[in-house]
């Protein structure tokens, strides 16, 4: 897939070298940015990662990366915690919770247990089990 000047194939541990000592550098020019390891399969989960997180749909990611089965792209499948905190605050509002306390029940019940009786606590734990 690479090639170098002279036409020959990079091997495994030559496209590693390549990435490596980029990288290398990168942490000295950019220390806050470059941490931690990089290697050829970093470029591939990032940019698996980013596909998916910009709504492209898993299948087409698995051909993407030739994967034999969907399981397997699944793993890149984390979703954004930014994107994932919207959709849930989005949608929040049309959940609808369906309670069998009224609000004197609940009120009740926060006293009682705001109240921090221990031994009535424990009395409910060993009737209720």
């Amino acid at each position: 897939m690479f090639y170098s000047k002279n036409h020959i194939k990079y091997s495994r541990f030559g496209i590693n070298f390549i990435i490596k000592t980029l990288v290398d550098k990168l942490k000295i020019l950019y220390p806050r940015y470059f941490k931690g390891n990089y290697h050829p399969h970093s470029f591939r989960h990032s940019k698996a990662t980013h596909l998916y997180n910009n709504g492209t749909p898993l299948l087409y990611i698995k051909d993407f990366l030739g994967h034999s089965t969907i399981t397997t792209t699944e793993i890149y499948a984390a979703p954004d915690s930014k994107k994932q905190r919207e959709l849930i605050l989005k949608n929040a509002s049309e959940i609808k919770i369906k309670t069998n306390y009224s609000n004197g029940k609940k009120e009740s019940l926060d006293i009682w247990l705001k109240s921090g009786s221990s031994a009535s606590l424990s009395i409910c734990v060993i009737f209720s089990r």
